[in-house]
C-alpha cells in the first residue's frame, strides 16, 4: 500500500470503445457474458489479506466513466488493475487507462489477465 492511499480498483473492460463497451453483440438469444473470474479471484485474495478492493464491470455499468470518476474522487485509490483479453477488450482497456490518467496521473494502472499472462 502507498502511504495515505488504501483502495485498489479492479476493472473488467468492455469489448469496444466508450460508446459501446457495455453493449456488444452476442450470437445467442440470452445475453451471457463471461464473469470476470480473474479480477474476482484477485479481489477476494487481496481482501482476504487486508486490502480494500472495488470491482467495476463495464459490461454491467453503462456509465462506467462517471463511476470511475466518482470512485477516484471518493476513495484513496493507490492502484487500478485492468484485466485484458485479445480482441476488442484492448481498445476499451486503453481508453480506460487514458481516462484514469486524465483524472489522476499518479494512479498506477496495471494490466493483467490472460493476455498479459500469455505474453
Amino acid at each position: 500500500m502507498i502511504q495515505g492511499k488504501n483502495t485498489i480498483l479492479l476493472i473488467n473492460p468492455g469489448h469496444s470503445n466508450v460508446k459501446t463497451a457495455f453493449q456488444h453483440i452476442v450470437p445467442h438469444q440470452v445475453h451471457r457474458d463471461i464473469p470476470p473470474v480473474s479480477i474476482l479471484t484477485l479481489g477476494s485474495y487481496l481482501e482476504k489479506h487486508g486490502e480494500k478492493v472495488i470491482i467495476l464491470n463495464t459490461h454491467l455499468e453503462p456509465n462506467y466513466r462517471n463511476v470511475i470518476k466518482e470512485i477516484i474522487a471518493q476513495e484513496d485509490i493507490f492502484l487500478a488493475g485492468i484485466t485484458t483479453f485479445l480482441g476488442e477488450f484492448i481498445t476499451n482497456a486503453q481508453e480506460i487507462t487514458q481516462y484514469i490518467k486524465s483524472i489522476d496521473k499518479s494512479i498506477p494502472v496495471v494490466w493483467g489477465g490472460p493476455l498479459t499472462s500469455t505474453l
